[in-house]
This record gives C-alpha cells, structure tokens and sequence, in this order.
C-alpha cells in the first residue's frame, strides 16, 4: 500500500523537476557576439522600414552568422536604460574569424554601402564568451 504513494508521489517530483528544466534559459549559439545600436535621426518610418529588411536580407545571406536578432527599444523606463537608438542589432558567430571573415562579406560591405546614409550614429560592441 505505501508504494503506491511513494511512486506516485516520485512521478511528481520527476515530472516537476524536468519541467523547471525546460524552462531554464537557453545559451545563445556562438562564442562571440556583435551588438550593434543604429541612431536613424530624420528617417521616415517608410525608411525605418526600409533599413530593417535591407539588414534581415544581409544578415540571413551570410555564411558566418549563427543567429541574429533585430529589436527596437523596449521602452522600458529605468535610469540604467538607453532607449535613444532606433535598432538594435545582435549577431552571433562561432568565433572571433567568424565575425572577422563576416566583416569583410560582400553582404555585409554592400549592405554598409546601401545604408550608410541612412543612419546617423552607429554604436558597436563584441564580446567574447
């Protein structure tokens, strides 16, 4: 009669534990990541729009790239938070050659060249896991 209980009692911890599990949050893919914040002072919502397909196009015809993410500011009103930028740009990449081959792409060259006017400030930064 108690094993029963017992094993039922076991199922729920079993089950419980290994749904925490698939909710605990996922590494990023790649060991380096690019984050790059755009500044589009006097573009038009058409050219906003624009930017961002040129910038989804580029990102998803490159070799080097693992994953991107393209956001906009969340909007969230903290004092630590910067939400002056209009897009914000994350590409993981295998490696430090990775990202530095991604540099030199024809991709990403021409997509500098079709856009360059568009933005008004660019801000980078890489890091390394």
């Amino acid at each position: 009669m108690m094993k029963q209980p017992f094993s039922a009692l076991l199922a729920i911890l079993l089950l419980s534990s290994s749904c925490a599990a698939l909710r605990q949050p996922k590494p990023i893919q790649g060991d380096f990541a690019h984050i790059v914040l755009f500044w589009m002072e006097g573009q038009t919502e058409l050219g906003k729009a624009a930017f961002r397909q040129d910038m989804e196009a580029f990102i998803r015809s490159s070799a080097y790239a693992k994953r991107m993410y393209i956001g906009t500011p969340a909007g969230t009103d903290r004092p630590v938070v910067d939400n002056s930028y209009d897009f914000c740009l994350i590409v993981t990449f295998d490696n430090q050659a990775g990202h530095d081959s991604y540099q030199k792409e024809p991709a990403h060259l021409a997509f500098i060249e079709k856009t360059k006017g568009m933005w008004s400030r660019i801000q980078i930064f890489d890091a390394v896991r």
